[in-house]
Formats: structure tokens, C-alpha cells, sequence
């Protein structure tokens, strides 16, 4: 059971009127934050086992929902990443590669690869609608494969 679940973005949110107001009442835009959030993990049994910090940072992107195209959309639109979109999942069947829909995830995948990160490694993991957050239009986690950590999610899209 999870109390205190880590969210950063509460902020963003909140100051987005300003933020619209600040760059010339124009979508699209990003902006991001860096903060302090914090989770208690907690057993029934043995009350609070212990407190965690994390330091997160994230980026929003807040994009025209009339006029969703990017002018170098082109350029990476046939780009093939290893995805487990949500009919993969409904019927039992693991990843695999598929070009990918929308050009926020192929920005993900490139940030990721550009960072290091070996590209047989990374896959896209599209949310099931009954663990979707409940403002979020689609959903989908990029995840990285470790010895440590299997398949750890690293950034969660939200279509709002």
C-alpha cells in the first residue's frame, strides 16, 4: 500500500495559466520542473517500514490539440521501436517492433538512445485503459531492460 505517491507535475499544472500567459498565449509549449517528492511504503503488520525521497525532474508538453503537427514529424515518422501496445498484451503476446504513431514517442526513443542507452534495450509499453490514469486521453511507458532492474519504466507519456 502506497501513501504520498510521488507527483511532480502538480505544479506545472497549477501555474499553467501563467505559463500560457508567458510565452504569447500560443500553444505548443514545454516546460519543466525539478522537485523533491516523496513515498511511504507501509505494511499493515508492522506499521511504516520506511519513507523514500526522490529528486524528480520532469518535462510537459502542452500541444494544440486542434493542430498536432510537428514540422519535422517527417523525418523520424518510420522509425521502428520494440512496443507492446495494449492488443499484444490483451492477448498474451510479448513486444515487438512496430512503427511508431506519434512523433513524442519517437523523441523519447531518440533521447534515450542519444543518452547511451543500447536500443535493444528500450521499449515503448502502451498502457492497458484500466491502469490509465484517470485524466489520460492514452498512456504509455518507456521502459529499459536491466540485469538489476527488469524491464524498469523511465518515462511515462500521458496524452491528456
Amino acid at each position: 500500500m502506497k501513501y504520498m505517491h510521488f507527483e511532480t507535475a502538480q505544479g506545472i499544472f497549477v501555474n499553467f495559466k501563467d505559463l500560457y500567459y508567458y510565452i504569447g498565449n500560443k500553444l505548443s509549449f514545454a516546460t519543466a520542473q525539478i522537485g523533491q517528492a516523496f513515498r511511504n511504503e507501509i505494511s499493515p503488520r508492522q506499521g511504516l517500514l520506511r519513507v523514500r525521497a526522490f529528486t524528480l525532474a520532469e518535462i510537459k508538453h502542452f500541444v494544440d490539440p486542434d493542430d498536432k503537427s510537428h514540422p519535422k514529424y517527417s523525418e523520424v515518422e518510420n522509425l521502428e521501436l520494440l512496443m507492446s501496445p495494449m492488443d499484444l498484451q490483451m492477448s498474451g503476446q510479448s513486444a515487438k517492433r512496430l512503427c511508431l504513431g506519434e512523433a513524442v514517442s519517437k523523441r523519447v526513443y531518440l533521447f534515450l538512445t542519444r543518452l547511451g542507452i543500447d536500443e535493444e534495450r528500450v521499449r515503448c509499453k502502451h498502457h492497458l485503459r484500466n491502469v490509465m490514469v484517470h485524466n489520460a486521453a492514452d498512456y504509455f511507458d518507456a521502459e529499459i531492460e536491466s540485469s538489476c532492474l527488469l524491464n524498469s519504466p523511465i518515462n511515462p507519456c500521458n496524452h491528456l
